[in-house]
């Protein structure tokens, strides 16, 4: 059989089980034991595994709990249930809590357990992506659902100072004056301007998935230096000084994630403070997954807003202070999300923000 490289925790407390077992992965897996449940769910929340051999009769646990306990795991690897007893009724007790294999000691043998391993870890990948596929769904849903009430709110209001200029342009040519029209036509036109970019901008975010094409690897380096150049000008003149660090690569669409980073970097520059902006764009990596942080020294993010920042229209303690409409953060999530990573915000107010985006490691 081919070698694959996994890391396994065996929660085994027969020595002699254990021993075959660890035996049987020689060569595939790296293998790490404990002998109970307490001691199990502890290096599962400090370690990373691929995979969870867990036999079912432990001394600190009896089955039904040890079961209950592990399936219960918001994030866990494969799972694999170890028994002495070879019935079905227990293999499909097993898999009702959460396990993603069943095998019976007396009949495992190097063969049966590598294929299962290999099955249950391929099997666990595709139950997450789909986790993550549905919890994105629903996200997408909700959007919707509420999508043509925001609208409507939102393209009404560039329209009353446009319905409002449009009766005094209609009363100043009826009384022959014209003092005021140039004013007001150019009142006019930037509320046109501003309706046509939210236009524009709603139909971005509508069509991530539509315009995206097979993804390709993409150096992050380059998309985050692209569109920092892309802000040059911006840049010089409020005295900003921008860190790119060496970023990784992903599996991407490069024009969508350039537009993630220039978003962020133009949020940088808006909500400044008083002092030269100062911007940090540097990767974390993890087994799994990259983290890439973009901190900056504004004026931070209030905690009470961290949950709804991403949230679509949404302009917060700000929006008396900086014009926008409240969906650059959204569309940013909206394209992490759809190339199987996640956003968050993290802020003190007044103290700067760091946005960070995780993506798979490629």
């Amino acid at each position: 059989m081919e070698a694959v490289h996994f890391d396994v925790l065996l929660i085994e407390d027969d020595d002699d089980h254990a021993f075959l077992i660890e035996r049987h992965l020689r060569g595939t897996a790296r293998v790490e034991r404990e002998r109970t449940l307490a001691r199990g769910l502890e290096r599962l929340e400090n370690g990373t595994f691929d995979a969870l051999l867990l036999d079912l009769g432990l001394p600190d646990s009896p089955i039904g709990r040890t079961l209950r306990e592990v399936g219960a795991l918001a994030d866990r690897p494969a799972l694999i249930v170890l028994t002495s007893l070879a019935d079905l009724d227990t293999g499909i007790v097993a898999v009702r809590e959460g396990a993603d294999d069943y095998l019976v000691k007396t009949e495992v043998s190097r063969q049966v357990l590598q294929r299962s391993l290999r099955y249950a870890i391929e099997r666990r990948r595709i139950v997450e992506e789909l986790a993550r596929k549905n919890a994105r769904l629903e996200r997408v849903n909700d959007d919707l659902r509420n999508f043509a009430h925001i609208v409507a709110h939102e393209l009404k209001q560039p329209l009353n100072p446009m319905r409002i200029n449009c009766e005094l342009i209609r009363r100043g040519l009826a009384n022959g004056s014209t003092a005021d029209l140039t004013e007001i036509v150019a009142d006019l036109d930037s509320s046109v301007g501003d309706m046509a970019n939210l236009v524009t901008q709603m139909l971005e975010f509508a069509s991530v998935e539509r315009n995206s094409g097979p993804r390709e690897p993409v150096d992050l380096t380059l998309v985050a230096r692209a569109a920092a150049d892309e802000l040059g000008g911006r840049v010089a003149e409020e005295g900003a000084t921008i860190t790119i660090e060496s970023l990784p690569t992903v599996a991407g669409h490069p024009l969508q994630l350039r537009q993630v980073f220039s978003n962020l970097l133009s949020n940088a520059l808006k909500y400044r403070r008083a002092v030269a902006p100062v911007i940090r764009i540097q990767a974390i990596f993890s087994e799994r997954h990259v983290v890439i942080e973009v901190s900056d020294n504004g004026r931070g993010i209030p905690q009470s807003e961290l949950e709804s920042v991403f949230d679509m229209f949404h302009r917060g303690a700000q929006q008396h202070v900086d014009r926008g409409n409240g969906i650059g953060l959204s569309y940013c999530r909206r394209i992490v999300e759809h190339h199987s990573g996640t956003v968050t915000a993290h802020s003190q107010d007044g103290r700067g923000t760091t946005i960070r985006l995780q993506f798979p490691r490629l």
